[in-house]
């Protein structure tokens, strides 16, 4: 008989996303794709994000001060 902590719960054997893909249980450096595959900030495939300085450089918009956005 296995020993349990309480709210433990069995994890399945294989993991999928929501489409159905299977999905890894753990990803390390090994799992990454070369970093020219990946592309700059700005850059297509937009891996990185859609604007190459990020979002430093971009002001809030109202919806933010009107209370449509929440903190979490």
């Amino acid at each position: 008989m296995t020993r349990r902590t309480p709210g433990e719960v069995d994890r399945p054997a294989t993991f999928r996303t929501a489409s159905g893909l299977p999905r890894a249980a753990v990803y390390g450096p090994e799992s990454l794709p070369a970093p020219e595959a990946i592309g700059a900030p700005g850059a297509f495939p937009f891996t990185r994000g859609l604007h190459p300085g990020g979002y430093r450089g971009k002001l809030w918009t109202m919806r933010q001060y009107a209370g449509f956005g929440t903190a979490a």
